[in-house]
């Protein structure tokens, strides 16, 4: 769904004619019509509506300032200009970052409860297998416009805070060639080069971006590689876009360091390697057609192939037994077994200390689509623009992780592998190989209606269900078959008391579906750990369910027109209170392993005598208060 926005000004001056009995020239006064900001209200593009009419703070950002932003310019575009975002460096990569709204995250972190959803051109980005958000995938040289829209069932699964919506160059909005070239401290550099040129109804657009950066900590190296192209044509009708994503980037994402060994060497690292190789290969086809002047169809189709490998040297619960020709693991009775079943000798360590690679690789395969009619006529005598829409995401993903024995370099807390496979019988560190298929629907539609010419009231809602298919290549340990579905409402109203100040009160529901990692870690007994994640299934009934955000929103938005200096410019402003209750919502709670958690749902009440329930309580007050800080938008 594109960010746009239309304005309209009509400048007329009349002149009569002078005589020679006329001395005096009459001028007809200047007329401005104000501007209107015209917003996208649903996934794919639109026609849209006047932004003065949706019942909740949309943001709107037109095309990131790459030169003045530098490397990731999305990312801190986001972070300094929009109100609720706040971001969190837990990788410690600039193209890793975790992107908190409103206290919903939407993270490269598998195992992260994802609150966020984020569409490009109106395909979703959110990975199939864990909905994470791989953020170094997105081009955002290429970014033409964003909107981001408060939590709305329109978007589908995971919009429990919100949803980005990105909108991309081409070339009717992009002319002409550039090419930059950056480079700063740490042997960082980066070359972006983009073109566009339109020939009559044809025009294309095409831009890549290379970006080195050796780190300022030991170890942290980052290379990136983003290609997207886009090749489109218009009518009188309709248009019609075909677009190409590509990335090949290795990136490096060091872990916090203790504060001991950070007063030693500012550029140490604590265990190494943790490295991420991820590739993006999407193509994506757009078309829009005005049936009428009041009807029109929007509709995409995308096919997107999606890798990842992740290395990540880890401390570990392997360790010399009470038997020194032994390893044990995690006491000096539970022998370290490996994949032949055979106990582990401690010489494989040569006299050094312990540690852990763990390997984990994912290749997603991913197709879909949605189809959208969009009808702005006259209802009863009165504006009216009504929304409806389908869409389909399916993927078949290939899981594989594998937790390798290890030796810790005291000088340098790298981490090399020894070769040796842990498999524990227990099944709380072994090799997983798994095949998911997830399938992901969704029915929605939603409508505005002018009551009067200040007055306007929006409901509408969405249908999704989820169907998620586990399947163990190993044995039938984590088999299931998972359902979920749920419709979610919306409703709201704005009122304009003048032209240029509006209020607005609205009240919206959105849902996420469990994950094929958080429906199979549900079992206190079979913890998982960061990189190894699915165990066997918990006992039925299910443990988890989705997880449901109750959202209500009333605020004030405006804009005055400013002078300064001669310079003519406009101040927007907009004072939002919201709240969001979740139901079921599900926690990630460690487990005695080192790097080790489960999933678990929240309950809803204390059973009797159940002391742990309130120790959890006690314990999650003070994220609750910061979330009660984010409660307002200014």
């Amino acid at each position: 769904m594109p960010v746009s926005a239309i304005t309209l000004a009509l400048l007329s001056a009349a002149a009569a004619q002078t005589s020679p009995t006329e001395p005096n020239l009459a001028v007809a006064p200047e007329t401005t019509l104000p501007t209107i900001e015209v917003v996208g209200t649903s996934p794919l593009p639109g026609v849209g509506i006047d932004r003065d009419k949706v019942p909740s703070n949309v943001q709107s950002l037109p095309a990131p300032d790459t030169t003045r932003r530098g490397p990731a310019a999305l990312i801190k575009e986001l972070d300094q200009r929009l109100g609720s975002i706040n971001i969190n460096a837990n990788q410690d990569n600039l193209f890793q970052p975790d992107i908190l709204y409103r206290g919903f995250e939407a993270s490269p972190v598998l195992g992260t409860p994802i609150g966020v959803a984020v569409y490009q051109n109106g395909v979703r980005l959110n990975e199939p297998f864990g909905d994470n958000l791989n953020w170094d995938l997105v081009p955002d040289f290429a970014v033409n416009g964003m909107n981001l829209i408060p939590s709305s069932p329109l978007y589908g699964l995971n919009a429990l805070g919100g949803a980005l919506v990105l909108d991309m160059k081409n070339g009717f909005n992009f002319q002409g060639g550039e090419a930059k070239a950056s480079g700063g401290s740490f042997d960082q550099r980066q070359f972006t080069v983009q073109f566009g040129k339109q020939v009559g109804n044809i025009a294309a657009y095409i831009g890549a971006n290379a970006f080195n950066d050796e780190g300022f900590r030991k170890f942290s190296p980052t290379q990136v590689r983003q290609l997207y192209a886009d090749i489109g044509a218009q009518g009188e009708r309709g248009n019609l876009h075909f677009s190409f994503t590509g990335a090949d980037n290795r990136l490096v994402g060091i872990g916090p360091t203790p504060i001991q060994l950070v007063d030693i060497d500012r550029s140490a690292v604590f265990t190494s390697p943790q490295k991420f190789h991820n590739t993006l290969l999407m193509l994506s086809l757009n078309a829009n057609y005005f049936a009428t002047d009041t009807l029109s169809f929007q509709g995409n189709f995308y096919v997107r192939n999606a890798t990842r490998e992740a290395p990540n040297g880890n401390t570990t619960d392997a360790q010399v037994s009470a038997n020194p020709a032994l390893l044990s693991f995690g006491d000096d009775v539970t022998r370290l077994i490996d994949t032949n079943g055979a106990q582990v000798p401690s010489s494989v360590l040569r006299g050094g200390i312990p540690g852990e690679i763990d390997n984990s690789s994912i290749n997603s395969l991913g197709l879909g689509g949605s189809l959208q009619g969009t009808e702005a006529a006259q209802l009863l005598g009165h504006n009216n623009c009504l929304v409806v829409g389908a869409s389909l995401d399916y993927a078949d993903v290939n899981f594989s992780s594998t937790n390798e024995l290890g030796i810790i370099d005291p000088n340098t807390l790298i981490v090399s592998g020894t070769g040796v496979i842990i498999d524990q019988p227990d099944g709380s560190v072994a090799p997983v190989n798994l095949k998911t298929t997830s399938s992901y629907y969704g029915l929605y539609a939603t409508d505005t209606f002018d009551v009067t010419s200040r007055l306007s009231i929006t409901t509408g809602g969405r249908y999704n269900l989820a169907l998620i298919h586990i399947t163990d290549k190993i044995g039938s340990a984590v088999n299931g078959e998972n359902r979920y579905g749920r419709f979610n409402p919306a409703a709201g109203l704005t009122y304009k008391f003048t032209p240029n100040l509006t209020a607005y009160f609205g009240y919206a529901e959105a849902n996420r579906a469990p994950t094929a990692g958080e429906i199979a870690a549900s079992n206190p007994a079979k913890p998982f750990s960061l990189d190894n994640f699915l165990t066997s299934d918990p006992p039925a009934p299910p443990a988890l369910r989705q997880v449901v955000a109750h959202t209500f929103a009333v605020g004030l938005r405006g804009r005055f027109n400013t002078n300064i200096g001669g310079a003519k410019g406009q101040v927007e402003w907009n004072l939002g209170l919201f709240r969001t209750d979740l139901t079921d919502d599900i926690l990630n709670v460690p487990s005695a392993i080192i790097s080790s958690w489960v999933f678990q749902k929240r309950r809803q009440h204390p059973p009797a005598g159940d002391r742990s329930w309130r120790r959890l309580s006690r314990s999650q007050v003070a994220g609750e208060r910061q979330l009660q800080l984010n409660r307002c938008d200014l």
